[in-house]
């Protein structure tokens, strides 16, 4: 679901905000062809604190039972970076992410609309010197669904949610999107 998540909010960026919006693969700027441009980075996923306690038990015929933990819920907070040259661009693509939040608070991602706000907006230069302008921006995409395995065993009681298996899902996320 994290590569969905991913590929939905560089899509919604591309058509609302800019179309050179671009998920980074490092800081380097060197990989930049034009500016202005839109860097998206890989988000933080912090544990929503609400309590789900459903899940799916089922016998099977074989008399074994199997059990589907309830969703996870997780917060993706995503830092973006808006590059460019004049202050002109960085002000129409500053106004443009705000009217993005301010226009759109819910983003549907896979048939489900997930809560989405703008947290923080920042603007300044790159570095001393440089004509390059910036805008940093941190938002975050709320409640996004992460499946635990499923667990089948004849005396399977609990199916335990396991930190390393997120891990595993975020590795593989990324390959999907880059």
């Amino acid at each position: 679901m994290i590569a969905e998540v991913c590929k939905a909010v560089l899509d919604i960026f591309k058509t609302e905000v800019y179309s050179n919006t671009v998920f980074a693969t490092h800081m380097d700027y060197i990989e930049l062809a034009k500016l202005p441009a839109l860097i998206l980075y890989w988000p933080e996923a912090t544990e929503w604190r609400v309590v789900n306690t459903d899940r799916t038990v089922t016998k099977n015929p074989d008399s074994t039972t199997t059990i589907q933990p309830a969703p996870q819920l997780f917060n993706l907070t995503f830092e973006c970076e808006v590059l460019a040259e004049t202050l002109a661009d960085l002000g129409l693509l500053e106004d443009k992410l705000q009217a993005l939040f301010r226009n759109k608070p819910y983003w549907l991602i896979n048939g489900i609309e997930y809560p989405a706000r703008l947290i923080s907006l920042a603007t300044g230069i790159t570095r001393q010197g440089e004509q390059v302008r910036r805008i940093v921006a941190r938002f975050m995409v709320e409640g996004i669904e992460f499946y635990p395995a499923t667990y089948t065993g004849k005396q399977v009681l609990e199916a335990d949610y396991n930190f390393s298996e997120l891990n595993s899902t975020v590795n593989e996320a990324k390959k999907e999107v880059f």
